[in-house]
């Protein structure tokens, strides 16, 4: 009977899960032809080395049972990679990642494609040792053909290992990390009767290097496999703790001092059928494990060595130990719900922004339906923090893109939108009427969109906004003025527009606190006193995008 339900069972499944069980072949298949070419090209070596005649028979056969299986594992790899979520090396080619998840997407490209490349000049490889004659240039054309095989075989199969252990993994056997200190307890008066308790921290301890060390723990236990510095998933790397602050804090995962302003906090926190929680496999979160990570973003993200522990200008204020409620809008971006974002090596200077004013009356319950329609579109509709009536929407990832007609369905959420990315959509400056009556918006994306300076003037009313992104806009010198007034505008996006240095140079001396990124990252100008031109330039980002300063796709 029980054989009887099993068949059943098997017999029920539809086509696509058995394509997603042969994608999951791929790791067992791709170790045929790498073995099967590396001893062919060594059965032709011994032919050259004994100067025989013609090529191996032995080879040969050997080649094109090579050239079948690699056929096979780059099919199956293929169909991995579109059931595992792994099609970032599309988005990479569109240019729209940078950073560590710009590396890791360009890996796996190279390694797909790698993988095409190895099949079909391992079939070339099986045509010409059919036709090779004893001597001339067919035999010649095979030998040349199946070293290159072999060598892009051997590389293809490097950069899955990679993808598998991480960046470098090859060669750092040969480095010798430094050993890390040892804890140093100062002394005390013990009680010789006492046993001392190994897992206390010991007397004096800075509480902020406990708690760091409790999270780098956890942090290693349940999220080191995906997210450490080699293998970086999705580009983020949880340990060691100062990889959560590095880069433009825009994209940070966590916002220090603010728990409930944090993507990291918001994933851990979703219930198992959400397919955004994390850890996506294996046992949730328990209660006392969140509230640990909660308790210290209070204490403003310690990572337990003084020079990495956020700045005092990137953190929140450390004396609260209460989190916002969710009246309160977020005073800094955080990266997408739909992509875990990357980070940079260098981080950008950033305006500090008091805390944003409470609304005078709390917002009603979001329109479910009007979520739903939107997240039908293939938008991304959410709230900010778990129990929270503010929402972030991001647009940008919609196929087809959302035009101005789409954003219409944005009009009963227009309350309790905070956090708006319409990245890369194709909305005009005549859609922005939605938008416009967002009063409680504080981050604001439009790069690589048609709105040009009319589209701004649309939304000069939004004064409410911190982070303004048009990079690759129409906007010239004239959309400034629109904008200029804005009282709580921090950081703005100008990179591939019109906007001259001019006028940048003139907003930041009306400015002085504005942080602009354009060609170049203009830092902020101190308020106790104004820039003289004897000061150096800032030296430039590694990218002169604000992609490049901060991954694509935030929630605003």
């Amino acid at each position: 009977m029980d054989g009887i339900l099993h068949i059943s069972t098997i017999a029920a499944l539809d086509g696509d899960t058995f394509l997603q069980f042969f994608g999951r072949l791929h790791p067992i298949v791709v170790h045929f032809p790498i073995a099967l070419t590396i001893v062919a090209l060594l059965a032709e070596l011994t032919c050259i080395v004994r100067r025989r005649d013609g090529i191996s028979v032995l080879g040969r056969e050997l080649v094109i049972l090579a050239a079948c299986f690699a056929i096979l594992a780059a099919w199956f790899g293929w169909l991995n990679a579109g059931f595992e979520s792994l099609n970032e090396d599309e988005r990479w080619w569109a240019g729209e990642l940078r950073g560590p998840a710009a590396d890791a997407a360009r890996t796996l490209f190279l390694h797909r494609w790698g993988g095409v490349a190895v099949a079909v000049l391992l079939v070339l490889a099986s045509g010409f040792s059919l036709i090779a004659s004893a001597r001339g240039l067919r035999r010649n054309l095979y030998r040349a053909v199946l070293v290159i095989a072999s060598g892009v075989t051997g590389l293809t199969g490097h950069l899955g290992g990679e993808m598998v252990f991480g960046e470098g993994y090859l060669f750092e056997v040969f480095s010798t990390p430094a050993p890390a200190p040892l804890p140093s307890t100062p002394p005390g008066n013990l009680d010789a009767d006492t046993p001392a308790d190994p897992t206390a921290p010991p007397a004096g301890a800075d509480p902020g290097d406990v708690l760091a060390a409790s999270v780098t723990t956890l942090f290693t236990d349940r999220c080191a496999n995906c997210h450490d510095t080699r293998r970086r998933k999705g580009g983020l790397a949880v340990v060691p703790l100062d990889e959560l602050t590095r880069g433009d804090p825009e994209y940070w995962v966590i916002e220090p001092g603010l728990p409930e302003f944090s993507e990291l906090v918001r994933r851990v926190s979703l219930p198992d059928a959400d397919p955004d929680r994390m850890p996506p496999k294996g046992p949730h979160l328990t209660d006392a494990e969140i509230a640990l990570i909660s308790e210290w973003i209070i204490a403003g993200a310690p990572s337990g060595s003084p020079a990495a522990t956020p700045t005092p200008e990137s953190a929140a204020p450390q004396e609260s130990t209460t989190p916002p409620t969710d009246d309160v809008p977020p005073a800094d971006d955080v990266p997408p719900t739909d992509d875990v974002p990357a980070t940079v090596t260098d981080p950008v200077p950033v305006a500090v922004v008091a805390p944003v004013a409470p609304p005078s009356a709390e917002p009603p319950v979001p329109d479910a339906e009007a979520i739903a329609a939107l997240n039908a579109r293939g938008g991304v509709v959410a709230p900010i923090a778990q129990g929270s009536r503010l929402l972030s929407a991001n647009l940008s990832l919609a196929r087809p893109s959302m035009t101005d007609a789409d954003l219409e369905l944005l009009v009963p959420l227009a309350d309790h939108v905070v956090w708006l990315n319409l990245s890369r959509t194709a909305i005009t400056d005549a859609g922005l009427g939605p938008v416009a009556s967002m009063t409680r918006l504080q981050r604001l994306r439009l790069d690589q969109t048609a709105i040009t300076d009319a589209g701004l003037a649309r939304v000069r009313e939004l004064t409410s906004v911190e982070s303004l992104n048009l990079f690759e806009t129409k906007v010239t010198d004239a959309g400034l003025l629109a904008i200029g007034d804005w009282p709580r505008l921090a950081r703005l996006y100008v990179g591939r527009t019109g906007v001259t240095d001019g006028a940048i140079t003139m907003l930041r001396t009306l400015r002085p606190g504005l942080e602009v990124v354009g060609e170049l990252t203009f830092a902020p100008i101190e308020t106790g006193g104004p820039a003289t031109d004897d000061a150096p330039p800032p030296d430039p980002p590694s990218d002169a995008t604000p992609d490049a300063a901060a991954s694509d796709d935030g929630a605003g």
